[in-house]
């Protein structure tokens, strides 16, 4: 999709009438078994949790997790 294309593609989108149906204006936060969760399903404790640190932790964390993740995907290989 060229530059203008995609320009084009926005303006016919911004011209098109609105609903606001979908959004929970007052999300009330339940326990779920996956955690504390908002009527959209958003993970509460985890936005608190990483809003709790700073840029460069949150940046350290998702490193350490990502490099977790491609050393289990190598031993997932490995045995199968």
């Amino acid at each position: 999709m060229t530059r203008e294309e995609l320009l084009k593609h926005l303006d016919e989108l911004s011209e098109q009438p609105t609903t606001l149906d979908d959004i929970c204006w007052d999300p009330q936060p339940r326990m779920t078994p996956y955690g504390l969760q908002d009527d959209n399903g958003v993970d509460v404790d985890l936005i608190r949790f990483m809003l709790r640190m700073s840029p460069q932790e949150r940046l350290r964390f998702g490193e350490a997790e990502s490099h977790a993740l491609e050393r289990l995907r190598k031993n997932a290989k490995r045995i199968a």
